[in-house]
C-alpha cells in the first residue's frame, strides 16, 4: 500500500525541515523522492517571469552544472516552462503537452534533452504569490521507453507543495 510510504515521506519533509541544514535540504528531498519515483536525475529553480525568465536559484540532481548553460541556448523554446507557469500547481508529463514522436524532431530534444538524459519528463511548477517566484522541480528518466505512470504524475503533484512548504522553514 502506497499511503504509509507517502504519509512518512510528509511527516520527514516537514520535519527535516528543521533539522537539515538549508544547504542540503534539496538534496535530501530528491532522495527521499526517489524512495517513491524512480527517476535518474532532477533539478529544482526558482526564478520569475518578468523581463523575461530571471532564474536566481538552481539546484541540479545528478545532472552536471554544464546543463544549465547548454540550456541557455533553448530556453526561450522551452514550451513546458511555458505551460508550467500557464498552470502552476499541476504536475505535467511532457507527453501530455506534446507526442513524443514530434519532440524528438525538435533541437530542444536533439541538442539538450537527449543529451543529458532527459528522455522522460515529469515536471511542476509552484508558484509563491507572496514574493511572485516560480519554483520548477522536474524528474526525468534516461530511458526513452521507461515512462512516468499516471500514479507516479500525481504523487509528485500532491509532494511538492509539501517540498516547497517545507524548505521555507
Amino acid at each position: 500500500m502506497l499511503e504509509a510510504p507517502v504519509n512518512k515521506l510528509l511527516i520527514e519533509l516537514h520535519s527535516a525541515s528543521r533539522q537539515v541544514p538549508a544547504a542540503q535540504y534539496k538534496e535530501w528531498a530528491f532522495k527521499q523522492l526517489r524512495s517513491l519515483i524512480a527517476f535518474d536525475s532532477g533539478l529544482w529553480i526558482t526564478g520569475t517571469k518578468e523581463f523575461g525568465a530571471q532564474l536566481h536559484g538552481i539546484y541540479l540532481y545528478r545532472q552536471p552544472p554544464e546543463m544549465m548553460l547548454n540550456y541557455a541556448h533553448y530556453m526561450a523554446d522551452d514550451f513546458l516552462a511555458t505551460r508550467l507557469t500557464e498552470q502552476p500547481g499541476i504536475t505535467f508529463d511532457l507527453r501530455q503537452i506534446m507526442p513524443r514522436s514530434e519532440f524528438i524532431k525538435l533541437p530542444i530534444y536533439l541538442k539538450h534533452c537527449k543529451k543529458y538524459g532527459m528522455e522522460q519528463t515529469i515536471s511542476t511548477a509552484y508558484h509563491d504569490s507572496d514574493i511572485n517566484v516560480f519554483t520548477f522541480v522536474s524528474l526525468y528518466r534516461a530511458n526513452r521507453r521507461r515512462a512516468f505512470s499516471e500514479r507516479e504524475r500525481r504523487l509528485k503533484q500532491m509532494l511538492v507543495p509539501h517540498l516547497m512548504e517545507a524548505h521555507k522553514k
